[in-house]
């Protein structure tokens, strides 16, 4: 177990155009930080896609820098906050990436906030009126 002085927090946070990792010790001061590009697709007007896989990589490339630059080990580290932008991840079976694209690349398995695609899909469901549509602001 580490030692108060030792004690380390790593946050993360997934954005739509990078991920961000942060190290502090237990004061909460920072003592380093990292940065790293994600993959952003555009196979069409109004899609907005992403690789789960990517995110990962880059999600773990910043973490270990953070870990090297401080020189910290893991077991000096008592947590991790973690954050993200909402998005929708499709998975099969065995979690491996599923399309959501029209170029069929399975690594395109997230739907951005971004994404625009359904735009015709939600005017016909605002267009009912439903009582429903109350909980969500009056309209997708």
């Amino acid at each position: 177990m580490a030692s108060v002085a030792e004690t380390r927090f790593v946050a993360v946070d997934v954005g739509t155009s990078s991920v961000r990792a942060g190290i502090s010790d237990a004061s909460g001061t920072l003592l380093a930080h990292a940065t790293r590009p994600i993959d952003l697709y555009h196979p069409k007007e109004n899609f907005a896609e992403q690789s789960s896989e990517n995110i990962w990589v880059m999600t773990c490339e910043c973490i270990r820098e953070v870990l090297a630059k401080t020189g910290t080990p893991s077991y000096a580290v008592e947590g991790i906050a973690f954050d993200a932008t909402c998005s929708l991840v499709a998975l099969g079976e065995n979690d491996e990436p599923v399309s959501l694209s029209p170029t069929g690349d399975p690594s395109h398995n997230i739907i951005l906030w971004a994404d625009h695609r359904s735009m015709k899909e939600a005017e016909e469901i605002n267009e009912t009126g439903d009582v429903a549509l109350q909980y969500v602001g009056g309209k997708l």
